[in-house]
C-alpha cells in the first residue's frame, strides 16, 4: 500500500540531524539549536511547545542575534514554521534561497525494475577499508568535502543501518551514495556523481541498488531531500513528490 502524505511528511520531520559544518559555532539556546559560521546563523531545530510561528521565529531571531549572527536561515513549508505565511517573510525581508523537495517511494517486490542501468555501470555496497577510503576520494573530488558519515564518531562499516554504496564505470570509480535504515524508512542521502560522468547512468545505478537493497532488508518506504537538480530524475523513476523544504534567509534585527 502507497505511503499518504502525512505519513511522508511525517517520517521527513522526523528525519533531523545536528550536523554543522566545520569552523562553525554549534549552540543550544533555550529551545533553539543552531550554528553560527561567518555571522549567519542556521536554525537545526526547535526544541519547545510554543505552536504559533511568528512568535517562535522573532524569538529564535533575538537568541541569535544575541549569538552575534546578523542574518539566519530557516526552513519553511513543513514542520515549525508550515505556517508562516508569504507577507509575513517579506515584511522580515526574507527570501527563498533553496528549495528541496520531500520525495518518497514506497517499496515493493521489483521496485527498481523499472530502472534502466547501463551495463557498463555497476554498484557494490562498500564493506572494506579500501572501499571507504575510495568512498571517501569520491565524495570529496564530485561534493568538494569529504562524507559527513564518515566523521561520525560511531560510524563502523559493519553498521546494518548505514549502508553505502559506490558506483563504477568499467572498473572506475565514478558515483558514491548511501542510505540510513530507520525503523522500516530508508533514508537516502549523499549520492553524488563525478562532473565528467553526469548523464551516463550512474546516479540511476545508484538509486537502483539502494532500493534493492534496502526491500531485502525490509524498509517500505524509501525517502529523500532531494535537490532540485535530482529531484526530477527521481521523479521519473517513480518517486511522488509530498513537498517542499524552503530554505529562506532572513536579516536579523
Amino acid at each position: 500500500m502507497r505511503a499518504t502524505s502525512d505519513e511522508v511528511i511525517s517520517e521527513s520531520l522526523a528525519w533531523r540531524s545536528s550536523w554543522h559544518p566545520q569552523g562553525s559555532q554549534h549552540h543550544r539556546d533555550g529551545p533553539f539549536e543552531f550554528y553560527v559560521l561567518e555571522g549567519e546563523a542556521t536554525l537545526l531545530h526547535y526544541h519547545g511547545g510554543d505552536t504559533d510561528p511568528v512568535r517562535v521565529l522573532d524569538s529564535a531571531a533575538a537568541v541569535m542575534a544575541r549569538r552575534g549572527a546578523s542574518s539566519a536561515r530557516i526552513t519553511v513549508g513543513v514542520g515549525t514554521f508550515a505556517g508562516l505565511d508569504e507577507d509575513t517573510l517579506r515584511r522580515r525581508g526574507a527570501r527563498t534561497v533553496a528549495v528541496v523537495d520531500i520525495v518518497a517511494l514506497t517499496l515493493g517486490d521489483g521496485a527498481d525494475a523499472a530502472i534502466v542501468v547501463p551495463e557498463r555501470i555497476t554498484v557494490r555496497r562498500v564493506m572494506t577499508p579500501d572501499d571507504v577510503t575510495e568512498f571517501a576520494d569520491v565524495s570529496e573530488r564530485a561534493w568538494g568535502f569529504p562524507p559527513h558519515i564518515l566523521a561520525e564518531p560511531d560510524f563502523r562499516i559493519d553498521d546494518p543501518h548505514i549502508r553505502l554504496f559506490t558506483a563504477s564505470e568499467r572498473g572506475t570509480a565514478v558515483g558514491i551514495g548511501g542510505y540510513q535504515l530507520c525503523g522500516d524508512v530508508a533514508r537516502f542521502w549523499g549520492a553524488a556523481i563525478l562532473p565528467e560522468h553526469r548523464g551516463r547512468g550512474a546516479y540511476r545505478a545508484l538509486i537502483a541498488a539502494r532500493l534493492r537493497d534496502a526491500h531485502d532488508v525490509g524498509a517500505r518506504l524509501a525517502l529523500v531531500h532531494a535537490e532540485q537538480t535530482s529531484s526530477p530524475i527521481l521523479q521519473r523513476l517513480g518517486f511522488v513528490k509530498y513537498g517542499e523544504r524552503r530554505l529562506t534567509w532572513l536579516p536579523l534585527p
